[in-house]
């Protein structure tokens, strides 16, 4: 099995590792923009790590680099064999891709806190993609849903609305017109920095949007844009040492509706403010004549290129929990409008 996985160091260089292994490391290659010196001696420190258990602590292969450094003599400029070690851990771990899937919206945040309780407790780190049905609209943990959504126009139109877990604005996820994702996994395997993390993360997405010819670029803090226009908004949360960072790729958009669900004045709702909009937000069919499956299979292709990893499901005790928080948290009263 092979697992690519990198590793930035604070204020220094990134390091790469591609990592083939069964029980056992059977070859590493350590590559980067850093320095060593001598140059050749990067072999060594790779002979090193030949024979480990794919299960060593990553305190341990930085102590056996460390020894290798100080026995040889080896200078590292840029990189530490703390930055080393996290990189082959990272490559050595295998994702669970739950592929896509509907849910509504108060069980797909009960699925995210779910499957975050469980990485907590040693589950394997997932990657998941949904689209919401029906239709919702969710506002950030820090908002007032009475300020933030048309309450009556959702009713009438039967779009769900839910308090995410995570911060940000309200967003109208149409069934139709996006495609969702969630990355949950232990804190370690990313950088410290939010900026860092966002960046790692929505460079999966710019990935994925490579494979439909689509160039994007992130612009922080945390969105995914086309030519200047936002093609993708993200939202991430840390707790209990897992990163939880969910997001919208758009597929479709439409605005006049958007409006109508959120809390914006009659009179923004015009052409010309529809066409402001437009003018700042783009969708994946404006590229090309693509399915929603094509865009999914380019998105996957993009999340999971470098990873190990396995197609799987929820387990029966992460089923149960998320049926239980959906019930008694994300669709209560509550929750919905505790602000």
């Amino acid at each position: 099995m092979d697992g690519v996985a990198s590793e930035k160091v604070a204020g220094g260089k990134l390091v790469r590792v591609k990592v083939n292994y069964d029980n056992v490391i059977n070859s590493i290659n350590i590559y980067g923009d850093f320095f060593l010196h001598p140059e050749d001696a990067i072999e060594d420190i790779e002979r090193s790590l030949i024979g480990l258990k794919t299960d060593v602590d990553e305190s341990l292969i930085a102590g056996i680099i460390s020894e290798v450094v100080e026995v040889k003599g080896i200078q590292l400029i840029g990189i530490t064999p703390e930055a080393i070690s996290k990189a082959v851990k990272k490559a050595m771990v295998k994702w669970r891709v739950i592929p896509l899937h509907v849910a509504d919206a108060f069980m797909s945040m009960a699925i995210d806190e779910a499957v975050s309780e469980a990485v907590a407790n040693g589950m394997q780190p997932t990657i998941r993609f949904w689209r919401w049905q029906p239709s919702a609209v969710s506002i950030g943990y820090f908002q007032s849903t009475n300020d933030e959504v048309n309450l009556d126009v959702c009713r009438e139109l039967g779009v769900d609305v839910v308090r995410r877990r995570t911060g940000g604005g309200a967003v109208y996820h149409d069934y139709q017109g996006e495609i969702t994702y969630s990355v949950i996994a232990p804190e370690w395997m990313f950088p410290k920095g939010i900026h860092e993390s966002y960046n790692l993360i929505c460079g999966w997405i710019i990935a994925g949007l490579k494979q439909l010819g689509i160039e994007a670029q992130f612009v922080p803090i945390n969105d995914i844009v086309v030519n200047g226009k936002k093609i993708s908004g993200n939202a991430q949360t840390r707790r209990n040492g897992v990163l939880l960072q969910h997001g919208t790729i758009l597929y479709d958009l439409d605005v006049r509706k958007m409006f109508s669900l959120l809390k914006v004045s009659q009179e923004k709702i015009s052409d010309k403010m529809i066409k402001a909009v437009e003018d700042r937000v783009t969708r994946l069919l404006n590229f090309g004549n693509f399915s929603l499956d094509e865009c999914y299979q380019a998105l996957l292709k993009g999340f999971t290129d470098g990873k190990a990893w396995e197609l799987g499901k929820l387990t029966d005790a992460e089923t149960k929990n998320a049926e239980e928080l959906a019930r008694n948290r994300y669709r209560t009263q509550e929750w919905n409008f505790k602000r």
